[in-house]
């Protein structure tokens, strides 16, 4: 009688362990798509892939992009996930900001909303899933990158209080999405000259797929700010994107014969910016499952 006590007490135990080892509730039937950009450039692609790796031995997780990557797109990573035995997919999307045509399109493509309000050149078909999604966050003025920023900060600082620093986003094409990226990343700037002491911080957007007027507009203000800047000390340009790419060399050509310091590297480069997506995957996973972006 002892001994069956014993195996039952053993079994008891062995099976609490199981249970408080689990990475979350119900992990067996939940799974993560991380979802970046993309770029035709593999090399790109592959800054993602590394940073995302480390969260593939914890969690079920694939990773697709919304630009054309061969094995790799949305409807694939989803294909994967679903025939790994998921019902419930958390999707991070590792996007600068959660204000854009693109994350509208987002939202639309998974099922997410009826009708796209600002239209781009890109497809629309719907994807093709069978479980319920619940869908992040971009990075908007996450405390976490923006510490990715001030290291970059520091380490291209000699002076801080004569210098002046210039986040620079890709940035939408409608002017009602831009405030939101240029409140997002005041944010941040004013929190990095905060701790660092920075004389002047601007938050400006590229808007490379907006029409040429509002492109060649927000290229001029680049100019204007770094050129009158430069005159009283270093200014110092900060790069606010996922990935090393076009994009770089973009804001180098724009800033063709000024004076300025700036970091050469993607977000993705740090790896806070794997935190960054950990965090994000655990915000969902506590949020209340009557979350309002959610797909039944």
């Amino acid at each position: 009688m002892k001994s069956r006590q014993k195996y039952f007490e053993l079994w008891v135990v062995i099976a609490i362990l199981l249970m408080c080892s689990a990475p979350l509730a119900g992990a067996e039937k939940t799974g993560v798509l991380v979802i970046a950009h993309g770029d035709r450039h593999d090399g790109w692609n592959q800054g993602v892939r590394q940073a995302i790796a480390p969260l593939q031995e914890r969690y079920v997780l694939e990773l697709a992009f919304l630009f054309p990557v061969p094995s790799e797109s949305l409807q694939e990573g989803l294909d994967r996930l679903e025939a790994r035995g998921v019902d419930t997919i958390l999707v991070i999307p590792l996007l600068v900001s959660s204000y854009s045509e693109h994350f509208e399109e987002l939202e639309y493509i998974l099922g997410l909303r009826e009708t796209v309000l600002h239209a781009t050149d890109w497809g629309y078909k719907r994807v093709d899933v069978k479980g319920r999604i619940r869908l992040g966050r971009g990075i908007d003025s996450n405390p976490t990158v923006t510490k990715i920023l001030e290291r970059r900060a520091r380490k291209l600082s000699v002076d801080p209080q004569h210098e002046v620093l210039v986040l620079i986003g890709h940035g939408p094409n409608g002017e009602d999405y831009n405030q939101h990226w240029i409140r997002h990343m005041s944010k941040m700037g004013k929190a990095i000259q905060q701790r660092l002491g920075f004389r002047e911080t601007y938050a400006l957007t590229l808007r490379d797929d907006a029409p040429a007027e509002i492109r060649e507009a927000a290229t001029r203000a680049l100019r204007v700010a770094v050129e009158e800047e430069s005159k009283d000390g270093n200014v110092l340009v900060l790069p606010l994107l996922i990935s090393y790419g076009e994009l770089q060399a973009g804001i180098k050509e724009r800033l063709n014969g000024l004076t300025y310091l700036i970091a050469d590297e993607g977000l993705v480069a740090d790896p806070l910016i794997t935190q960054w997506v950990e965090e994000e995957l655990q915000r969902l996973i506590s949020e209340d499952s009557e979350d309002s972006n959610v797909k039944r």
